[in-house]
């Protein structure tokens, strides 16, 4: 009930979505406080997981859930970036 509440107060009432954006935060901070960069790798990795932070927000303010059909897309442009 009071994900629900906080959820109408936000206008974003998506659990789920908010439950992933609280991950990409702490991987945000996980990145940040990591040493080394082997390859690249843990610069690249923060440029993704920045870029998957905006697009959450964004879906949020453009348009209501649409399923799963964003939940496929989203795996499949995700693996692209990252080839």
């Amino acid at each position: 009930m009071v994900l629900f509440v906080i959820g109408c107060v936000t206008g974003r009432g998506q659990p789920h979505m908010q439950a992933a954006l609280d991950h990409l935060q702490s991987a945000q901070s996980e990145l940040a406080n990591a040493t080394g960069d082997t390859g690249c790798r843990r610069a690249r990795a923060i440029e993704l997981v920045n870029r998957a932070v905006r697009a959450v927000e964004a879906g949020w303010s453009t348009r209501p859930p649409t399923g799963g059909a964003d939940v496929a897309n989203a795996g499949t442009s995700l693996a692209s970036a990252t080839s």
